[in-house]
Protein backbone atom coordinates (compact mmCIF):
# COMPACT_ATOMS: atom_id res chain seq x y z
CA UNK A 1 0.00 0.00 0.00
CA UNK A 2 1.18 3.06 -1.17
CA UNK A 3 1.17 6.39 1.62
CA UNK A 4 -0.28 9.37 -0.15
CA UNK A 5 0.78 12.56 0.72
CA UNK A 6 -1.82 13.77 3.10
CA UNK A 7 -1.83 10.98 5.04
CA UNK A 8 1.96 12.13 6.23
CA UNK A 9 0.67 15.30 7.00
CA UNK A 10 -1.86 14.17 9.17
CA UNK A 11 0.54 11.89 11.04
CA UNK A 12 2.88 14.85 11.19
CA UNK A 13 0.26 17.07 12.60
CA UNK A 14 -0.29 14.33 15.30
CA UNK A 15 2.49 13.79 16.60
CA UNK A 16 3.58 17.40 16.76
CA UNK A 17 0.21 17.71 18.73
CA UNK A 18 0.92 14.49 20.88
CA UNK A 19 4.43 15.79 22.00
CA UNK A 20 3.21 19.56 22.17
CA UNK A 21 0.74 17.91 24.88
CA UNK A 22 2.75 16.60 26.64
CA UNK A 23 5.58 18.74 26.86
CA UNK A 24 3.06 21.44 27.98
CA UNK A 25 1.47 18.96 30.81
CA UNK A 26 5.01 18.48 32.12
CA UNK A 27 5.93 22.00 32.36
CA UNK A 28 2.50 23.62 33.44
CA UNK A 29 1.48 24.18 36.96
CA UNK A 30 -1.93 22.38 37.68
CA UNK A 31 -2.53 25.29 40.47
CA UNK A 32 -2.84 22.37 43.01
CA UNK A 33 -0.45 22.93 45.97
CA UNK A 34 0.54 20.40 48.28
CA UNK A 35 1.07 21.67 51.30
CA UNK A 36 3.45 19.21 53.41
CA UNK A 37 3.17 21.71 56.91
CA UNK A 38 0.76 20.39 59.68
CA UNK A 39 0.27 22.43 63.29
CA UNK A 40 0.20 20.91 66.21
CA UNK A 41 -0.61 22.08 69.94
CA UNK A 42 0.14 21.71 73.21
CA UNK A 43 -2.86 20.92 75.51
CA UNK A 44 -0.73 21.75 78.46
CA UNK A 45 1.44 24.63 77.54
CA UNK A 46 -0.52 26.35 74.59
CA UNK A 47 2.76 26.05 72.54
CA UNK A 48 2.13 26.09 68.63
CA UNK A 49 4.43 23.43 66.30
CA UNK A 50 5.09 23.64 62.79
CA UNK A 51 6.01 20.02 61.40
CA UNK A 52 7.29 19.52 58.10
CA UNK A 53 5.82 16.30 57.14
CA UNK A 54 8.44 14.99 54.36
CA UNK A 55 10.94 15.62 57.37
CA UNK A 56 9.25 14.42 60.14
CA UNK A 57 6.62 11.51 60.91
CA UNK A 58 4.31 11.92 63.92
CA UNK A 59 0.98 10.41 65.18
CA UNK A 60 -2.41 11.64 66.47
CA UNK A 61 -2.32 12.83 68.97
CA UNK A 62 1.56 13.81 68.98
CA UNK A 63 4.43 13.29 71.36
CA UNK A 64 6.03 16.50 72.65
CA UNK A 65 9.76 16.40 70.82
CA UNK A 66 11.10 16.95 74.68
CA UNK A 67 9.41 15.27 77.10
CA UNK A 68 7.82 12.68 75.29
CA UNK A 69 4.34 12.94 76.56
CA UNK A 70 1.52 12.52 74.09
CA UNK A 71 0.09 16.27 74.68
CA UNK A 72 -0.10 17.70 70.96
CA UNK A 73 -3.13 17.38 69.32
CA UNK A 74 -3.46 18.71 65.48
CA UNK A 75 -4.75 22.12 64.17
CA UNK A 76 -6.47 23.26 61.55
CA UNK A 77 -7.22 26.76 59.56
CA UNK A 78 -10.28 27.97 60.36
CA UNK A 79 -12.57 30.29 57.12
CA UNK A 80 -11.74 33.30 59.31
CA UNK A 81 -8.36 32.37 59.41
CA UNK A 82 -7.30 32.08 62.63
CA UNK A 83 -6.30 28.32 64.51
CA UNK A 84 -9.01 25.55 64.81
CA UNK A 85 -9.54 21.90 66.20
CA UNK A 86 -11.65 19.83 64.25
CA UNK A 87 -14.09 17.55 65.67
CA UNK A 88 -11.96 14.67 64.61
CA UNK A 89 -8.97 16.09 66.25
CA UNK A 90 -10.56 16.92 68.89
CA UNK A 91 -11.55 13.40 69.86
CA UNK A 92 -8.43 12.56 69.72
CA UNK A 93 -8.00 14.42 73.21
CA UNK A 94 -9.46 11.73 74.78
CA UNK A 95 -6.60 9.65 73.79
CA UNK A 96 -3.83 11.73 75.82
CA UNK A 97 -1.77 10.72 78.53
CA UNK A 98 -3.56 10.00 81.90
CA UNK A 99 -1.25 12.55 83.40
CA UNK A 100 -1.60 15.17 80.65
CA UNK A 101 -3.62 18.57 82.19
CA UNK A 102 -5.15 20.17 79.35
CA UNK A 103 -5.48 23.78 80.18
CA UNK A 104 -5.37 24.68 76.12
CA UNK A 105 -8.60 23.61 74.56
CA UNK A 106 -12.17 22.56 75.46
CA UNK A 107 -12.76 18.92 74.87
CA UNK A 108 -16.48 19.65 73.52
CA UNK A 109 -15.99 22.58 71.34
CA UNK A 110 -12.68 22.57 70.06
CA UNK A 111 -12.78 26.04 71.25
CA UNK A 112 -8.78 27.65 72.63
CA UNK A 113 -8.91 28.46 76.67
CA UNK A 114 -5.95 30.22 76.22
CA UNK A 115 -4.13 32.27 73.58
CA UNK A 116 -2.42 29.80 71.44
CA UNK A 117 1.29 30.98 71.46
CA UNK A 118 3.50 31.79 68.21
CA UNK A 119 4.22 28.90 65.63
CA UNK A 120 7.65 27.22 66.29
CA UNK A 121 8.95 23.99 64.47
CA UNK A 122 8.86 20.88 65.34
CA UNK A 123 10.92 18.91 66.68
CA UNK A 124 12.82 22.03 68.77
CA UNK A 125 16.69 22.54 68.16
Amino acid sequence: MKVKGWQLIVIALGLLIGVGSIVYLATSSSGAQISYLTHYIDVETGDVYRLDTRKHAIGVPGIHPKSGRICLVRLSKADSGGWTVSPRDRSTIAMLGKDVKNIAIDPATGDFLITPKPEIDYPLH
